[in-house]
């Protein structure tokens, strides 16, 4: 179900005070020489700001409120969709990399972190997916991640250990960028009980 166009159950994992702590005249009085450095310093502002107990946070509210739906019976299976980048791993040392090379996001540089498989888990993403699971929930990781990426991301996923990382739950980048027909697929066959993302877009219609 979905209110003003945001899914129910939805949670945003991430955190609010990247953009609060500008000034309000930033715009137009930027410091930046260009563009790029722009862009850099938006990325170290992620990086400061998003912090670790806020991350933690998150995953608890996540977890209360899969408890509650745990109460409510159902003929279908309860399941819960994630997106991966952000909100179950953390991408960070990436993005400080590039950061300190003074360099744009481009694909070359984000595969070759992909294929490291190396990304940690979040703070508290493995524990509420290793609860959720016990419970007996169907775990989806719906990500636009490129389908060449689709072995990479299963072996980290793998490495982190975390739970329910087989073909059917891992869904990657199909023809159509918007991850709605992929989530209606779901949909169809199971009881989505939480959204969880770190964009309003991962809900959206």
């Amino acid at each position: 179900m979905k209110k003003n166009g945001i899914r129910k159950g939805s949670i945003l994992i991430t955190v609010f005070s990247v953009w609060i702590s500008l000034p309000m005249n930033w715009i137009e009085a930027s410091p930046y020489k260009n563009q790029q450095e722009e862009n850099i310093m938006h990325v170290l502002r992620y990086q400061q700001s998003t912090t670790d107990a806020s991350f933690s946070k998150g995953y608890k509210v996540a977890k209360h409120r899969l408890d509650r739906a745990l109460q409510q019976k159902t003929d279908e299976d309860k399941a819960i969709i994630l997106d991966l980048d952000e909100t179950v791993l953390n991408n960070r040392p990436f993005l400080a990399k590039l950061a300190q090379k003074k360099s744009s996001f481009n694909d070359k540089e984000w595969d070759a972190w992909v294929y490291q498989a190396n990304a940690k888990p979040l703070p508290g993403a493995s524990e509420f997916l290793q609860y959720a699971d016990m419970k007996g929930i169907q775990i989806f990781y719906v990500s636009n991640r490129k389908k060449h990426l689709y072995e990479a991301t299963e072996k980290n996923l793998k490495r982190a250990g975390l739970p329910q990382t087989d073909q059917g739950h891992l869904i990657l980048l199909t023809d159509e960028v918007n991850t709605e027909s992929r989530r209606k697929a779901i949909e169809k066959n199971h009881s989505v009980i939480l959204n969880l993302g770190d964009n309003l877009i991962n809900f959206s219609k």
